[in-house]
């Protein structure tokens, strides 16, 4: 995750960052609600778009999650020209 995720948005956003605001847990099941927000640096654009993670533990372990994400804010902000949609 370090190398393939989190490096990889350091490099293409300027302040990228992930506000979880509620957290709701289901026996071995957590789900994540927050914003991602962040400055892509290729186009100069700014974008805030929802998200939820869903979680599923395994031995204490995450064994598997689970994103949805408001990709209509993020690709507007890397796309030059895309209308950024009312949000």
């Amino acid at each position: 995750m370090l190398a393939g995720v989190f490096r990889r948005l350091g490099r293409a956003w300027i302040g990228y960052r992930a506000e979880v605001h509620t957290f709701l847990e289901d026996g071995d099941r957590v789900a994540a609600f927050g914003v991602y927000s962040g400055t892509y640096r290729a186009t100069g654009r700014a974008m805030r778009a929802s998200f939820a993670h869903l979680y599923e533990l395994r031995d204490g372990q995450i064994a598997r999650m689970t994103q949805y994400v408001d990709s209509a804010m993020v690709r507007a902000a890397m796309v030059p020209g895309e209308a950024i949609p009312a949000g």
